[in-house]
Formats: structure tokens, sequence, C-alpha cells
């Protein structure tokens, strides 16, 4: 959904250009939509964090893992891969990833990219607070 959302940024600024003579106008229309896509970020990152405090916070051993295996498990293949390379090895491996369906790929890279994202920015916001 982002990128498509964010693929259709310059083309409603291009309209913005085309429909919105002042150029004053037209730059607090620019302003407003930068602000409400912000706003609208930061809505989805805090539901997100509140899910992966939620799971982390949970009593059950494989609800609370389950983002870490996966980011772990995501690093593992991308290492065998790597080193099956230069051997001519990677080729079958690579063949059975193509065959995974494609919405399993979304789920999974949306799953490892809030999580690692969900990190960074906990990690930022501890800093920024004196934090480590």
């Amino acid at each position: 959904m982002w990128p498509a959302l964010i693929e259709l940024v310059p083309k409603i600024i291009g309209l913005f250009d085309k429909v919105i003579p002042d150029a004053d106008k037209r730059a607090e229309a620019q302003e407003a939509l930068t602000k409400l896509l912000m706003e609208n970020q930061g809505k989805l990152l805090d539901a997100a964090r509140e899910v992966m405090v939620a799971d982390a916070q949970s009593e059950n051993k494989l609800t609370s893992s389950a983002r870490p295996i996966v980011v772990y498990w995501s690093l593992s293949l991308i290492t065998v891969i790597v080193l099956a390379s230069p051997f001519g090895l990677a080729t079958p491996i690579l063949s059975a990833l193509k065959e995974i369906p494609s919405d399993l790929w979304t789920l999974v890279t949306a799953g490892v990219g809030i999580f690692m994202f969900g990190r960074s920015a906990e990690k930022a916001v501890a800093n920024f607070r004196g934090g480590k």
C-alpha cells in the first residue's frame, strides 16, 4: 500500500500545479498533503509498535519470539545463498524461493520490515531521550 501511495504523491503535486494557479495556495496545499501523509505514517508506526510491544510482552514464548525468529531465519537464508553462490549452488535455492507465493513474501517482508524499523525507531527514541 505505501509504495503505491508514495508513487502518487508526485502526481498529486503535479495536479496541484495545474489546478491551483496561486503559488502560495499551492504551497499550502502541498504542506497540508505532506502533513497528512506524515500523520498517517505516524499512526501506522504507532499501530505497528503496539503490536510489537504486545507480542514481546506475551507470556507465550512462541508469540514473543516470532518476529526475531523470522528476522534470524531471513538473515540465515541470505547468508546461505551468498555462501552457496560461488560454488554454483545458489540457483536451486533461488528457484525454490521463486515458487513461494507473492502474498507470503509480502507478509514476511512486512513483518521483518516493521520489526527492523520498530527496533531502529525504539533505539533512536531512547538515544534522543538520553538512554541507551
